[in-house]
């Protein structure tokens, strides 16, 4: 992986490390109000592969009540990148969390999963900008992923082992 100081400014810009700890903050603080439950640390890891996917992204549901494996179902073309999608994001997730961990973004619970550190963030992002649908994404993937609150069932729908 290259250094920070050497990374292309399009990579340095999309994969910037605070931006990716406010998406792992909100998916683990929508998680935790569904569950009240950290969100465990294996999940942190779909969070870009799929939040970061444009198409992936624009074609999550609009509600929870869309089933995830029904959904994986009617979309599976999707399904099948996220594992290479994954690999490729795997250091910048990393990179992104303990950043967030740095800066109080997130704190690892008990349990060893992540929680959200920051009371409250500003609205950084316009509306309807990238960024700001990414952050709906991120926090609608809390929500789901709660639903279902099984680490193994959800890495195995998407074609994923622990």
């Amino acid at each position: 992986m290259l250094d920070w100081e050497t990374r292309p400014v399009e990579i340095a810009n999309l994969l910037n490390p605070a931006f990716g700890a406010l998406l792992f903050r909100d998916v683990a603080k929508e998680y935790h109000k569904q569950t009240s439950e950290a969100l465990p640390f294996v999940l942190a890891f779909l969070v870009q592969p799929i939040v970061l996917h444009r198409p992936t992204r624009d074609a999550l549901p609009k509600t929870t009540a869309t089933l995830l494996h029904a959904w994986i179902q009617e979309h599976p073309a999707l399904q099948l990148g996220v594992a290479e999608r994954l690999r490729q994001l795997r250091f910048y997730s990393q990179e992104a969390i303990i950043f967030g961990l740095q800066h109080g973004a997130l704190r690892i619970s008990a349990t060893g999963g992540l929680e959200n550190g920051m009371s409250r963030v500003n609205k950084p992002f316009p509306d309807h900008t990238e960024p700001a649908t990414c952050r709906k994404a991120a926090e609608f993937l809390g929500r789901w992923f709660g639903k279902l609150r099984d680490p193994s069932l959800i890495l195995a729908m998407w074609g994923l082992r622990p």
